[in-house]
C-alpha cells in the first residue's frame, strides 16, 4: 500500500506492506492510530516520512521484517528491539552525528541487515556493547569502541560491511573471515599506513584512505577480489606501477578521482578485467597500450578526465581493431571526445 500525505487510512488487517510514497513533515495521525490493525504488517517503509518521535502503538507491529524510518532522533528507542521477526533495519539520520542504537538490540535474532543513511556523511549509528552476538550479514556506518574486534565478536557472520575508519583498531580486517563486500572511508581523510583484509574478500571500495601506490601488492594478493573501486584520494601518489603481479579474479576497476598521473600496467596483471572506468582523474596523461591486450576487455569508460587520456583510449581502440578485436567499447561521458 501507498500513501501520502492527506490520504486516509482503512482498517486492514491483511495488509502486509505500507510504503511512503512522498515527503512528509510528519507521520499523520492517520497512520498512528492504525497500526493496531496492521497485525500482519510485514513492510513498513517511513523513508520520506520525518519522525521526531517514534510512534506510539508500533511496536505491535510483532510480524515486521522491514523497516525504514527517516529519524530526527539521537537514540533509537528501546521499543525497536520488540519486532522479533525484523531482518532489516535502515535509518535515516536527519543531521551529522551518531544515533545510539540500544544495547537491547541484540534481542533481534533474525536482523540480517543494519543500515544507517546516507552513505559516506557524517552519520553513523553508535554501539556500546550488546548482550550477545548477532547474525547480522551487513552493517552500515556503524561505530563500534573497540573496531574491527568487535565486529568479530558482535557480527560474526558478517558479509558486508561499510565503514568509516578512525583508530588503528580499525586496519585489520583479516579476521572477519566471511566478509566478502567492503567499503572504506578514512576519517576526515586520515592517512592510514596499510590495511589488511581477509581473503574471501570479492568488492573493495576505498575512499579518502591516502595510501601509498606501493600499498596496493597486498589489495592484488587477495585471491577472490572481483570488483575494485577507488575513489577520491584513496590512494596517493603521481605513479602506479602494477609490475607483472596479478589481479587474480578482478573483472571491474574503477579509479575515481585520484591524483595519479602516470600509471604503468601490463596486460598480465589483469587476466580477467572486463571492466575499466576512469573518473575525474584531471592529472593522468593517459591509459597504457597494454591495456587494450587484455583479451577479457569489454568495456572502457572515461569521464572527467584531460584529452590527453581520451587521445590514448582512441589509440588502444584502433590497435584492438587492427588485430581484429572488434568486442572492446569505448564510451566517453565528455562531449568533447565524441
Amino acid at each position: 500500500m501507498f500513501i501520502n500525505e492527506d490520504i486516509d487510512i482503512p482498517t486492514a488487517q491483511n495488509l502486509r506492506s505500507i510504503v511512503s510514497f512522498s515527503y512528509f513533515k510528519s507521520l499523520g495521525d492517520a497512520i498512528a492510530n492504525d497500526f493496531r490493525s496492521f497485525v500482519l504488517l510485514r513492510v513498513l517503509d517511513l523513508q520520506k516520512c520525518k519522525l521526531d518521535y517514534f510512534p506510539e502503538g508500533a511496536e505491535l507491529l510483532v510480524h515486521l521484517r522491514y523497516l525504514t524510518i527517516r529519524a530526527d532522533l539521537h537514540v533509537l528507542p528501546l521499543s525497536i528491539c520488540n519486532f522479533w521477526s525484523l531482518q532489516t533495519l535502515i535509518v535515516y539520520v536527519m543531521y551529522d552525528g551518531c544515533i545510539i542504537l540500544p544495547r537491547e538490540i541484540s534481542n533481534l535474532v533474525n536482523l540480517r541487515h543494519l543500515l544507517t543513511c546516507p552513505p559516506y556523511s557524517g552519520t553513523c549509528s553508535f554501539l556500546h556493547s550488546i548482550g550477545k552476538p548477532l547474525n547480522l550479514q551487513t552493517i552500515s556506518n556503524v561505530n563500534l569502541p573497540g573496531g574491527v574486534d568487535d565486529f568479530q565478536k558482535y557480527f560474526p557472520y558478517i558479509k558486508e560491511l561499510h565503514c568509516i575508519t578512525c583508530t588503528e583498531k580499525q586496519k585489520d580486517f583479516k579476521s572477519l573471515s566471511y566478509l566478502e563486500k567492503l567499503k572504506l572511508k578514512a576519517d576526515f581523510g586520515r592517512s592510514v599506513k596499510c590495511f589488511t583484509f581477509p581473503a574471501s574478500l570479492k568488492l573493495l571500495t576505498l575512499r579518502k584512505c591516502s595510501l601509498a601506490w606501493s600499498e596496493m601488492s597486498f589489495i592484488q594478493s587477495l585471491p577472490n577480489l572481483q570488483v575494485l573501486k577507488l575513489h577520491y584520494d584513496a590512494f596517493v601518489g603521481s605513479c602506479w606501477n602494477t609490475d607483472e603481479k596479478e589481479f587474480q579474479q578482478l573483472k571491474f576497476l574503477r579509479l575515481m578521482g585520484l591524483d595519479i598521473k602516470q600509471w604503468e600496467a601490463c596486460s598480465i596483471s589483469f587476466p580477467c578485467l572486463r571492466q575499466l572506468e576512469i573518473f575525474w582523474c584531471s592529472d593522468l596523461e593517459e591509459i597504457p597500450l597494454e591495456i587494450g591486450d587484455i583479451p577479457t576487455l569489454e568495456l572502457i569508460k572515461i569521464e572527467g578526465c584531460r584529452p590527453c587520456v581520451g587521445e590514448s583510449v582512441r589509440r588502444i581502440e584502433e590497435e584492438q581493431r587492427d588485430l581484429g578485436n572488434f568486442n572492446l567499447k569505448i564510451h566517453f561521458e565528455d562531449e568533447e571526445y565524441d
